[in-house]
C-alpha cells in the first residue's frame, strides 16, 4: 500500500534501501518505475521472526528507450527452465537458428538462474526491448550448448 501512496522506501545513493519491518512468512519484493505499474524486478523472499533478509542484488529490466522492439520470439517457464515456444518466420531469431523447444540458459552471458526466470523472460519480451538492440542467446538444444547472436527489428 506505501508504493500507491508515495511512501515506499527508497534507494540511497548506493543503490541499498532498508525496511524496518516486514510480515513473518513467504513475500515479494518489487522494484517499480516511477511512472507506470510494471515491475522493473522482483525478488520472493522468507522473512522469520527476529532475523534481517538479505535480498542481495535484484536484477531489473530497464525502460526501454525509443520505438519497440523484437527478437521474434516467444518464452515459457517450465519448471526451472526458460523454453523457446514460437519463432517468429523471418524475424532475428529464426534467422540466427533459434528453434522452438531450444531451453535459454543464458542472455549476454549472464545464467538465466541467476537472472530468475521472470526478469530473463522480460528482457526478452516483444515491446519491452527498443529497435536494433544485440542480444547473444546462450541455447541448449538435444543437450548441447548452442550460440544464438540476434539485434531487435522493430515490433
Amino acid at each position: 500500500m506505501a508504493a500507491l501512496t508515495g511512501e515506499a522506501p527508497k534507494t540511497d545513493a548506493s543503490g541499498r534501501f532498508v525496511i524496518q519491518r516486514v510480515a513473518i512468512g513467504k513475500g515479494k519484493a518489487l522494484v517499480m518505475p516511477t511512472e507506470g505499474f510494471q515491475p522493473l524486478g522482483t525478488r520472493d523472499y522468507t522473512a522469520a521472526e527476529g532475523q534481517p533478509i538479505d535480498l542481495g542484488t535484484i536484477e531489473v529490466v530497464p525502460p526501454r528507450i525509443g520505438d519497440a522492439g523484437t527478437f521474434g520470439i516467444a518464452t515459457h517457464v517450465d519448471g526451472d527452465k526458460l523454453l523457446v515456444s514460437s519463432v517468429k518466420d523471418g524475424g532475428p531469431a529464426a534467422n540466427a537458428g533459434v528453434q522452438v523447444g531450444d531451453r535459454i540458459t543464458a542472455i549476454n552471458g549472464r545464467d538465466v538462474a541467476a537472472l530468475t526466470l521472470p526478469i530473463a523472460s522480460l528482457l526478452l519480451q516483444s515491446g519491452n526491448i527498443g529497435v536494433a538492440q544485440p542480444a547473444t542467446l546462450t541455447l541448449e538444444r538435444a543437450g548441447a550448448p548452442v550460440q544464438a547472436s540476434l539485434v531487435s527489428v522493430k515490433w
